[in-house]
């Protein structure tokens, strides 16, 4: 180890554990009219380690969900094209360190 002009020992040594920073953007729109632009929804984020995704019609039935974070939803219900409207979404989200996040919010969705 280093020594100073005195003797004494100049340096120290921890090991530092580095995380990236969490950030989370969630789309509140999307155009899923086949124009190549908008065309699907998803959460776009950044120190996310495990992520879940629910969206929901307005009676509360569950039409789309995944826990991967690269997957969107296009707009469509067991193949067939949802109404244009107003979708709910439940997006659970664990952070690289640990910390677990619940977002609540609603998609336009127009065609």
């Amino acid at each position: 180890m280093p020594k100073n002009v005195y003797g004494c020992k100049d340096s120290i040594e921890k090991q530092v554990k580095v995380t990236p920073e969490f950030t989370l953007y969630i789309p509140n729109a999307f155009t899923p009219d086949l124009d190549s632009r908008n065309n699907t929804w998803k959460p776009y984020g950044m120190g996310v380690s495990k992520i879940n995704i629910y969206v929901f019609n307005r009676w509360g039935e569950l039409i789309w969900e995944s826990d991967n974070m690269e997957d969107s939803w296009d707009g469509t219900f067991q193949g067939e094209p949802v109404p244009n409207g107003v979708y709910a979404y439940r997006i659970l989200v664990e952070s690289y360190n640990e910390v677990v996040y619940e977002y609540l919010g609603s998609i336009t969705l127009i065609r």
